[in-house]
């Protein structure tokens, strides 16, 4: 057995979350035309857009403003266009109200809150969800409790644009969001980043394709086939210097970074399979594969220097 330790963990009740929460149920409604005039006609949005279906439970939690608030969110497999929201703070008592947001589509295992920089005390907050078929939806959230009085989202405070209606038709593969954008991963490599602070899709800029198309490389191109890289596997955004920077994490362990603002790759590295040969006791040569990162961690260090990101293996996902 040896020293070996093992971590070892327990679900606990949180002190108050045995009394039932009482749900305030909303719908989002459903919308022939997406993002203010950018119409799905009358075929279906296109699969390879799609997100594979959910096929477990998902949840997570947003950090939000300062003193923190926590915003747990939760969607079941049984009920994939369902999200519920909870919103917690250590100087309150568990919450008693809870939202229960019902969309017209099946949702992807995403979900971010940030606290809006021009707060009021209508829309203190704004919902990012991105729907299986490729609809993403910025929600103007207001207090849990202001919504005990509505059943329907208004539609001033609902945005939506149908992904599907892009230039690029590679499926959805990882997700990311910050107070400024949403960016989507694709099975093509690619990334795109979406501007929804701005005041329509019509306007330059909304819409940017993260991919290495600069004339030098085309150029390049014609001598040389330059190396694809593999379907984006994460997203993650930081800021450095108060500029948005954005980790991209691909399948083949190539990691880059791009500048949001300029959208230029300012870093690109990949990593190879490490291989490790070690001998037994009988001289019979054994080989150690470490396997490619699954999930991109970013932080940044003490020094305020330089950023760290750490990997995770793939064997560390149980």
């Amino acid at each position: 057995m040896g020293n070996r330790s093992t971590l070892v963990g327990m679900e606990v009740p949180i002190s108050g979350s045995c009394d039932p929460v009482k749900w305030l149920d909303l719908s989002v409604p459903h919308s022939d035309s997406h993002s203010n005039g950018v119409s799905s006609g009358s075929s279906p949005p296109l699969p390879l857009a799609q997100f594979p279906p959910l096929t477990d439970d998902c949840a997570s939690c947003c950090l939000v403003g300062d003193p923190p608030l926590y915003f747990i969110w939760r969607i079941h497999k049984a009920q994939p266009n369902v999200l519920e929201l909870l919103e917690l703070s250590a100087q309150s008592e568990f919450p008693k109200i809870g939202l229960r947001i019902t969309f017209p589509d099946p949702l992807s295992p995403f979900a971010h809150i940030h606290q809006n920089q021009d707060s009021t005390l209508t829309n203190p907050y704004t919902l990012y969800i991105l729907s299986v078929s490729g609809v993403a939806y910025l929600i103007k959230l207001r207090t849990v409790p202001a919504y005990s009085s509505i059943s329907i989202f208004p539609k001033d405070e609902l945005f939506e644009f149908d992904l599907t209606g892009c230039s690029v038709d590679a499926p959805i593969t990882s997700v990311a969001a910050s107070a400024e954008c949403l960016v989507v991963g694709r099975k093509d490599g690619s990334a795109a980043c979406y501007r929804f602070t701005l005041p329509n899709h019509a306007v330059p800029g909304f819409a940017n394709e993260l991919r290495d198309n600069s004339w030098i490389s085309r150029l390049w191109g014609s001598i040389s086939r330059p190396r694809a890289v593999g379907s984006v596997l994460d997203l993650v955004i930081r800021k450095l210097y108060k500029m948005p920077f954005l980790f991209v994490l691909h399948v083949d362990g190539v990691i880059q970074i791009w500048d949001l603002l300029r959208h230029k790759k300012v870093y690109n590295r990949g990593m190879n399979v490490q291989i490790f040969e070690g001998k037994t006791r009988d001289n019979h040569l054994n080989f150690f594969f470490v396997p490619l990162p699954f999930r991109l961690l970013v932080s940044t260090s003490y020094s305020f220097n330089h950023i760290i990101w750490n990997s995770m293996d793939r064997q560390t996902k149980q």
